[in-house]
């Protein structure tokens, strides 16, 4: 039945590729939290772009039509309530001209908020500041809040962008139009 010369693996064979491959393994952990610190930073320059490229539409195209409205909204999960990704209006991608809705990485695992700092109209006035989901921008450039009726100007638009344990915080001046990303 079996040659004379054949034989299969010993244990000490086995524990070896077992603790190779235990090896191997706990190489990779590491790999898969800088992919998701890597999305989220991606995802968080991405969204500074489009809010900057809004803005300098919002400021060129006012000039000829002070109707024309900029917007970025937040997309919301209907199954888990938050919101995962966010949308253009109008929806033109300014560097390859092509119709864009939402940001390219919309994993549902990618949590998106946003809070504003609104400017002071009074003296001694206390800040506000307030979860919002859409932001707009006038003819001036100026952020404006979309969820209320007033037309409060934004002057800092902080943005938390979470993937699982990695996280990025982006703050936006909403007078000048720079940014910085933590």
């Amino acid at each position: 039945m079996f040659k004379q010369g054949t034989r299969g693996f010993t244990v000490l064979e086995m524990m070896i590729v077992v603790i190779l491959m235990g090896i191997i393994g706990t190489a990779a952990i590491p790999s898969i939290g800088l992919i998701r610190r890597h999305e989220v930073r991606k995802l968080a320059k991405e969204m500074c772009l489009d809010l900057t490229a809004q803005r300098m539409r919002a400021m060129a195209v006012g000039k000829a039509d002070s109707t024309a409205t900029y917007v970025l909204e937040l997309v919301e999960a209907l199954e888990t309530g938050h919101y995962y990704s966010y949308k253009l209006t109008p929806s033109l991608d300014i560097a390859s001209g092509q119709a864009r809705d939402e940001n390219k990485d919309n994993s549902r695992n990618i949590h998106i908020m946003m809070e504003a700092l609104y400017m002071k109209e009074l003296e001694g006035e206390i800040d506000v500041i307030e979860p919002i989901y859409a932001i707009q921008f006038d003819n001036y450039g100026s952020m404006l809040n979309v969820n209320t009726l007033s037309s409060k100007e934004i002057e800092t638009l902080t943005i938390k962008i979470t993937y699982d344990l990695e996280e990025a915080r982006v703050v936006f001046n909403g007078v000048t139009g720079h940014y910085s990303i933590h």
